[in-house]
């Protein structure tokens, strides 16, 4: 049993205010962190002055005081939530964007029109300082950030989790109330619309008192579902309860407060890399301050479902914070056939209003009928604007805002009581130690761009079985998987966009394998970044004189949409690129850079094209089967009978290899397909069987298909949506894959010998792809 404190200072009275929803469907699916209710943690002073601007319910100035200047810090995918609501506040002015990312730094400003981007709190504060900022970073840098805003005397919205650990919260608080300045952290799930309702609702007495809180959440996790696990959320198995366990536990908070008691456990504990247990379960039982509470949670499941369930002496209401929408089981006079009756009936035209609310709220939000109150973007509006509105009156916060450093306190508390091991120190984390291995391992060197991704990883393993040492570049550092701890493989960190780290690294190499190319939003910033980082690399190559140049573009990048016969390397890429995906559209253009700088250099440059690539390691639901939806459905582009040129990634690493030893590669171009090659009904048929599942593929005509693609345009249209295109029917004929892809030139060339025989091909795909996933 874990006992919980609460903040140490004397609680004050709790003033109720109203605040816009959250939605956690759409933020689970889209990005690990993202912003909400606003809590607010220090008190404000009495004696400290904050400039007061009154704020309407479409806020504006009602004076001629200056707007408040506000600096976004971390320009990552949920920033544009914060920089949304800002925008439509006419007392504030985004000021700066804060990101070591340039990159991403730069494109935020751009599209937002905000005049400035840093690359750090520092570079920023020598040449101005704004009003306030939110703190946008991932959670292991709120301290640090949040610290120095602080210090700075910078009112300071943060993103949940508050801290990553309770001395953290304390530390942020006192230091708030020393610099006597605002701080606040954000719950989204607290404002979510169900869970506002279902609060006015317990308030209006309907079931009573609240004596029992029952949550449920079960969230799917791209990055567990990806295998990227180099990230903080895999450093230690607690990360994840600070990063999703706090919506549950916020809601808990702020029915029932503080916990006093917590029991708890962890388990169906699964090995990342075969080095670190991540825990999928956990159950925790409560006893908190007003009530008892039961939380189950499941991490990187594939259905989502997000409940809460409040029991009371009279009834029960039930909000569902997935489809929205609340539910109440009460006490009737009647028996109980009739009770059952009601209550169901009851239920069932509570769910309909829920749902039709739901649809006209996306529909006329999207049209721009209404002000956008999507849920999800809801619940980002009331955060922003409740941390802002609370700047403007110059209001002191309500010391019940402790829910910040108190779910900080649950979170910890649930990971002491499960009593579950802390985790080894991994040694290969050590640099200096894996240098010093990596220097008295024989062979040649090779430097691979693209090491920890999918085919990056069988060509790390097949060049080892090849005898070569691998300098592997990495963007950042985090947890290695099994083919980078070899002593022959090298972690090297650094960015493609650095030429003089380019260079250091690629001296003295025999080879370059160039697997990643860098994508963005537009075409202008993948040309800008991605394309321009694949000509300096190549040239860079060349300067250095390196014996080859092997690159991996993609089959996608030529025209398949021909009904009848075969295509072969001397088709050449697709003619007309802009009429495909922003992907096929970079690997053409690639391409083509690639062979300019191979004949003003005289680069050795090798171009490979895998087609769909599956096996070990791999995603089972490829789009080269069709769109999935969801991973249960699979949308065929087209009847789904034409044989798939399917190729298993460590086919492809061979391929990759052979084309570094054989002279006869030089200068060439090689498709990659493997020798079996079922149609789409048959691999979602097989892969259903395997996986215990009844998965449905839906054939489907492709003038359909873009019938569906038109009207999405034409939504978007009406909505004025940037960057919106009209949708290319030579990309839809193209992904239908209908002409036999020809691989007889790597045969020949090369010695290449993909997988032929069947079962073979299916244990690869079906039996270890599945035994291996998280």
């Amino acid at each position: 049993m874990a006992g919980v404190s609460g903040h140490p200072s004397q609680a004050a009275p709790l003033r109720e205010r109203r605040i816009f929803p959250g939605n956690l469907h759409g933020a689970l699916r889209m990005a690990p962190n993202y912003p909400s209710h606003s809590v607010f943690l220090a008190r404000t002073p009495s004696h400290v002055r904050i400039r007061s601007t009154s704020v309407d319910e479409n806020p504006g100035m009602k004076n001629t005081e200056r707007k408040r200047s506000v600096a976004i810090v971390g320009a990552g995918y949920i920033s544009e939530y914060h920089v949304l609501p800002l925008r439509e506040r006419r007392d504030v002015e985004i000021s700066a964007v804060v990101d070591p990312n340039q990159q991403n730094a730069e494109s935020l400003a751009r599209r937002f029109s905000i005049p400035h981007s840093y690359a750090s709190v520092a570079e920023m504060l020598a040449e101005a300082k704004p009003d306030a900022a939110h703190v946008i970073v991932p959670p292991q840098l709120h301290l640090q950030v949040t610290r120095e805003l602080l210090e700075a005397g910078i009112a300071t919205l943060v993103e949940k989790p508050f801290t990553t650990s309770l001395s953290e919260a304390d530390e942020l608080i006192a230091l708030a109330e020393q610099h006597q300045v605002p701080l606040g952290v954000n719950h989204s799930q607290c404002g979510h619309p169900a869970f506002l309702e279902l609060r006015q609702r317990l308030a209006a007495g309907e079931i009573g008192p609240a004596e029992h809180v029952l949550a449920i959440s079960n969230v799917p996790m791209r990055q567990l579902a990806l295998k990227q696990f180099e990230g903080w959320l895999f450093a230690h198995p607690s990360h994840v309860l600070f990063e999703a366990a706090v919506h549950p536990l916020s809601l808990v908070h702020a029915l029932l407060g503080p916990a006093q008691e917590i029991r708890a456990s962890g388990g169906d504990g699964v090995l990342l890399w075969d080095s670190r247990r991540f825990y999928k379960s956990w159950h925790a039982n409560l006893r908190c301050e007003r009530g008892s509470a039961s939380v189950a949670m499941g991490f990187g499941r594939q259905y989502l479902e997000a409940r809460l369930r409040v029991l009371g002496p009279d009834g029960a209401l039930e909000c569902d914070l997935v489809h929205g929408g609340v539910t109440a089981i009460e006490k009737t006079p009647g028996p109980d056939f009739l009770d059952s009756l009601r209550n169901h009936k009851r239920m069932a035209k509570a769910h309909r209003r829920a749902g039709k609310k739901a649809f006209w709220d996306y529909v006329l939000g999207l049209a721009k009928l209404r002000k956008r109150n999507d849920p999800f973007y809801a619940s980002m509006r009331g955060g922003v604007f409740s941390f802002h509105d609370a700047l403007a009156e110059g209001r002191q916060p309500s010391e019940d805002a402790k829910a910040g450093r108190n779910v900080v306190a649950m979170v910890e508390s649930i990971w002491k009581s499960s009593g579950l091991p802390e985790p080894e120190e991994d040694a290969h984390f050590d640099l200096e130690q894996r240098s010093a291995a990596y220097a008295q391992t024989p062979g040649d060197e090779v430097l691979v761009i693209g090491s920890n991704g999918f085919i990056g990883g069988h060509l790390v393993e097949e060049l080892r079985r090849s005898g070569y040492r691998v300098r592997a570049f990495l963007r950042r550092s985090g947890l290695l998987p099994p083919w980078l701890r070899d002593d022959g493989v090298l972690p090297v960190y650094g960015t493609l966009y650095d030429e003089d780290q380019l260079r250091e690294q690629i001296r003295g190499c025999r080879a370059v394998f160039h697997l990643a190319t860098a994508m963005g939003n537009t075409w202008d910033e993948t040309r800008k970044h991605g394309l321009e980082a694949t000509r300096s690399l190549a040239r860079i190559a060349a300067d250095e004189g390196v014996d080859r140049f092997v690159f991996t573009s993609t089959i996608a990048g030529v025209y398949l949409g021909d009904k009848e016969g075969r295509v072969t390397e001397s088709d050449g890429c697709d003619p007309q690129p802009r009429g495909r995906s922003l992907y096929a559209r970079a690997k053409i253009e690639s391409e083509r850079i690639l062979q300019d700088v191979a004949k003003e250099s005289g680069l050795k440059l090798v171009i490979h094209r895998p087609a769909v690539v599956l096996g070990r390691r791999g995603r089972p639901y490829h789009s080269g089967a069709g769109f999935w939806p969801n991973d249960r459905h699979c949308v065929g582009w087209g009847p789904g009978t034409t044989p798939l040129p399917f190729v298993l990634a460590q086919d492809v690493a061979k391929a990759l290899v052979l084309s570094m030893e054989k002279e006869a590669a030089i200068g060439e171009t090689f498709n990659l397909a493997g020798d079996v090659r079922p149609n789409a009904q048959e691999y979602v048929r097989r892969l259903g069987e395997a996986s215990g599942r009844k998965l449905v593929f839906h054939a489907q005509p492709l003038w359909r298909m873009q019938i569906g693609e038109i009207c999405k345009w034409g939504i978007k249209f009406v909505c004025r949506k940037p960057g919106n295109e009209w949708p290319s029917y030579r990309d839809l004929k193209s992904r239908a894959l209908r002409p036999w892809l020809d691989c007889s030139k790597a045969k020949e060339l090369l010695g290449w010998q993909p997988c032929s025989d069947e079962g073979e091909f299916w244990r690869e795909v079906l039996d270890e792809t599945l035994s291996r996933e998280p």
